[in-house]
This record gives structure tokens, C-alpha cells and sequence, in this order.
């Protein structure tokens, strides 16, 4: 059976995104990235220039477009642009559930939810929005969710389920069945000429539901302010792994005071190798410590930190201070078969990525 999974084990290699196509539609042979040889690759065929100047694909191959930014939802607001992390969600019913990140700033209001001149701003209620922003600069960042027909390839329902947040970049799907998003983004209150209301830098649970409405924006505090990326969770213990995206970053984590119950609070860590404190994994040329080696087994701690929600965005270096190893833009994370995996954009002595 021909899945993704081993389509891309075939190849002998993950590759992230569209990275790998150009791979899979060359002859056979080898292909050496960064020193690493990827064996034979599967031949498709050159790829095919595609009319419409969108996607490049082998011959046979071909592509969907299932919803584009400014479309009016069910809710009656318009579908943002800039999607990026998302989740989707098996129903009971045989159709899937996808709820998505909007990584927008407040200076796209052309391609926000409430349209160019917020014009339907005045349709929804103050409190449903993180950052109302005075009435004057909402926050457009948050998420929407749609039910996608895998019979008829279509969207059947799409909606806003969480709104007044900055930049939605990444997060994580929960075991329990709802989708974590993160803000990449520190703004602080009274920023943009004191119109901003909020602060920053928070996590928000966001439900999986059917009912097309916004979801209560509550920022999960206990797990840091800072700039989020991605997270992951253990389904056994209902501890949360976190990313931060800074070249002089950190790894966390989130131990719930109560499993499954993110907003109840918990204790925040960071990651500390064993008897190597404040160490840099980036493997940067002028690393002043040990480079971290391949197949280097290391043991790992974790130190509890104070005062997460950091007003100057400075967790990260009381996170060092006691002892946190330093990692350069934590990206994506992912959690499986007892183990948590973790990409960084710009480690490794070619600042290419670890």
C-alpha cells in the first residue's frame, strides 16, 4: 500500500514540506546533502510546469486547492491568509476536522478576518477577541477550523475559532483531542501608539467543536511568555514539550497540575544537560564549548523556572542562568513512541539547520 509514510521511508529519508519532490522525480542514484548520502530515489519523471504558476508536479501527479484567504466563512468573517502549523482531526462521522494557525500581523488588515478597513470588526463583541486592539488595531493572528469531505473533496463548513492573537505560527495537537497554537510574537501592551491592550507571547487551547463560533481566548500563562513555536505532548504523562524560535533559545516543558487541564496551571522547566551547564548545542563555528556529536547519548535534567510570564521576554536567559542549554530557533517538535523530536532552523556549523 502505497502511504505516505512509506513513500518517504522508501526514498530512505523524511524530508519536511515540499523539500524532497525534486528528489523523488529525479533518475535513480545518490544524492550527498550536508555530507549525508540520501540512497536511490524513486523515479517519477521530471517535473511538469504547471499553467496556473502554483505547484510543479511529475507527470500524473496533481493538486487540489480546498479553500484560498478572503473566502466569507459560515461565521460570516472572511478566511485570513498566512496559514501555517495546523492539526486535523478524525470525526466520528468519516469526515476530518482541521483547525489552523493564521501567522498575521496588525498591518495585513488586507487579508485579515475582519477585511481591509476592519469593517466587520463591529459584528462581534469585544471580549471575543484576545487583542481588540482600542477598536482601532486588532490583533489578526488566531485560527480557524473547517470539516473537510474526503468523499467529495470539498470544505463543508469553515469558521474563525480563535481570534486577537500575534502571529500563530506553530503548536500542537493534543491527545485529548484539541489543537495547542502559539504566538510568535512578544508585542507588549500599549505597543502601536498604546492601541495594543495585551500582552504577548502566550500558548491558547483551542477545542475541536461543530458549533461556528470563536472560541474564549485565554492565554495558558503557567506555560510562558515568550516566542513560542511548537509543542508536543506526551500521551501518557500529559506533560508539554515546547520550542522557542530564538537563536539563543531554550527547550521547556510543562507539567499540568492536572493531566489533560492545561488552564489549571502547572509547573514550567527547562531542559539542562547533565553535568554540562548552560551548554550550546548550536555547533556554531565560534562555539566556545564541546560541539554536541552524532550518536552522542546524553542525559538531560530539568531545572523549574520563576516568573514565566518574563515582562522583557528574558525567560530564556533566567532559564541559562540556571544551568539551560542553549539551542538556536527550536522549530517543529513531535512526540511519538516515547520520545519528543526537535528541529532547529539554525544550528549546525552551516547555520542550515539540526
Amino acid at each position: 500500500m502505497r502511504t505516505r509514510r512509506n513513500f518517504l521511508r522508501t526514498a530512505g529519508f523524511i524530508g519536511v514540506g515540499f523539500a524532497g519532490l525534486k528528489l523523488y522525480a529525479c533518475g535513480p542514484g545518490t544524492t550527498e546533502t550536508a555530507g549525508v548520502v540520501i540512497p536511490e530515489a524513486l523515479d517519477y519523471g521530471p517535473l511538469v510546469s504547471d499553467p496556473a504558476g502554483l505547484l510543479d508536479l511529475p507527470e500524473g501527479f496533481s493538486y487540489k486547492i480546498i479553500s484560498t484567504h478572503k473566502e466569507q466563512m459560515a461565521d460570516g468573517l472572511f478566511l485570513p491568509g498566512k496559514p501555517d502549523g495546523m492539526a486535523a482531526f478524525e470525526r466520528e462521522d468519516g469526515k476530518i476536522a482541521v483547525i489552523r494557525n493564521h501567522e498575521m500581523d496588525p498591518v495585513n488588515p488586507e487579508i485579515s478576518a475582519f477585511g481591509p478597513d476592519h469593517e466587520l470588526l463591529s459584528n462581534l463583541k469585544k471580549e471575543q477577541l484576545y487583542d481588540y486592539g482600542s477598536g482601532e488595531m486588532p490583533s489578526l493572528g488566531g485560527t480557524s477550523t473547517f470539516i473537510f469531505n474526503e468523499e467529495t473533496q470539498e470544505i463543508e463548513k469553515q469558521w474563525m475559532s480563535l481570534a486577537g492573537t500575534a502571529r500563530n505560527c506553530a503548536g500542537g495537537k493534543m491527545p485529548w483531542g484539541s489543537w495547542v497554537t502559539c504566538e510568535e510574537d512578544v508585542t507588549k501592551a500599549g505597543s502601536f501608539d498604546g492601541k495594543f491592550e495585551k500582552d504577548h507571547g502566550y500558548a491558547f487551547e483551542v477545542p475541536l467543536t461543530d458549533d461556528p463560533k470563536l472560541h474564549a481566548p485565554v492565554p495558558i500563562k503557567a506555560m510562558g511568555r515568550f516566542m513560542h513555536e511548537a509543542v508536543c505532548c506526551d500521551p501518557r504523562t500529559g506533560i508539554v514539550y515546547l520550542t522557542e524560535d530564538r537563536t539563543d533559545g531554550c527547550i521547556y516543558r510543562y507539567v499540568p497540575n492536572v493531566k489533560g487541564k492545561l488552564i489549571e496551571g502547572g509547573k514550567l522547566q527547562a531542559l539542562v544537560l547533565k553535568g554540562k551547564p548552560k551548554h550550546d548545542t548550536r555547533n556554531w563555528p565560534d562555539q566556545a564549548n564541546e560541539k554536541v556529536e552524532m550518536n552522542n547519548l546524553m542525559q538531560c535534567e530539568w531545572v523549574d523556572l520563576d516568573n514565566v510570564e518574563s515582562p522583557d521576554d528574558t525567560l530564556r536567559y533566567q532559564a541559562q542562568e540556571k544551568g539551560a542549554a542553549v539551542f538556536a530557533r527550536g522549530e517543529g517538535t513531535w512526540f511519538d513512541n516515547g520520545e519528543f523530536y526537535v528541529a532547529c532552523t539554525n544550528g549546525g556549523p552551516n547555520l542550515k539547520g539540526q
